[in-house]
């Protein structure tokens, strides 16, 4: 979403200098970044997937995504305003239009997308499958063409709940849920997840070693194929989990609550505006 998201909201802004970066939309908040950059932080979250960050005067940190977040990285927990993939309802004519309508629709996180046989449960199932690997305006077009959407992946729900389609948080591997809890919290919603189910034993696999790089080891030494090894057995819980998850009761945040959250990003980013203008 950042480079289809931000040179709207933030036109003329972006730059090649190395000595300013810019830190959105994603669970990014590491030691990753080099030090001596300024940093400028809208709507990031921590993931967990790293050692958090020290905070120093490199950082300008303007608002983050939940205060989970804000507790890591121990900031003031005002600036725990939400992601800032929120700000998808506020680039006007630019927003795609609806795609064509479903009742339910479903988006799987992109690893599940990649090992898993989700087209075929979705199939099954009765449920439009939207993949989160594909063109981004094509992705929420089908999102707003739902009248409900169950989702694995968190920017699923952020982006239905920015545009007012209800959202049924369909439970992902452990390594993925604090971020689900640090945005949802941070839009006062007290979030459970939809019972969740793996369509392969790769995509089983995947979850269960919890680790990228100790899952291609085991795929490497066991040959297995990305995509075809599964089993009917794992198709038909998944195939009923996401049938379930379509049918239970589906969130969305209040309108009152989603217009200040997104009034308070934006004057973040006129400040940001003010502070690092163009030279």
């Amino acid at each position: 979403m950042n480079p289809w998201l931000w040179p709207m909201l933030l036109p003329e802004f972006f730059d090649d200098d190395p000595r300013v970066l810019f830190i959105g939309i994603g669970s990014n908040l590491g030691h990753s970044f080099p030090p001596a950059s300024k940093k400028i932080v809208c709507g990031t979250g921590y993931g967990g997937y790293q050692s958090p960050p020290t905070i120093d005067d490199t950082w300008d940190i303007r608002f983050v995504r939940g205060p989970r977040t804000a507790q890591v990285l121990g900031l003031d927990p005002r600036l725990a305003l939400g992601d800032s993939g929120t700000l998808v309802r506020a680039v006007g004519s630019a927003l795609p239009a609806a795609a064509e309508h479903h009742v339910a629709g479903f988006v799987p996180h992109w690893e599940s997308a990649l090992r898993g046989a989700w087209e075929s449960v979705c199939a099954e199932a009765g449920v439009h499958l939207i993949d989160p690997r594909g063109p981004l305006q094509d992705v929420i077009a089908e999102i707003r063409g739902c009248d409900v959407l169950v989702t694995e992946a968190m920017h699923g729900a952020i982006v239905a709940d920015a545009l007012r389609v209800p959202w049924v948080p369909f439970m992902p591997g452990p390594t993925h849920r604090f971020k689900w809890f640090d945005w949802a919290e941070s839009q006062g919603l007290d979030l459970h997840f939809a019972a969740g189910a793996r369509s392969t034993w790769l995509e089983h696999a995947s979850v269960a070693l919890e680790g990228r790089a100790r899952l291609q080891a085991f795929v490497g030494a066991k040959g297995l194929p990305m995509r075809s090894f599964g089993s009917g057995f794992l198709r038909a819980h998944a195939c009923a989990a996401v049938t379930a998850a379509a049918a239970s009761p589906p969130f969305l945040s209040s309108d009152a609550r989603l217009e200040a959250t997104t009034d308070a990003m934006l004057v973040c980013l006129d400040e940001v505006r003010r502070r690092y203008p163009r030279r």
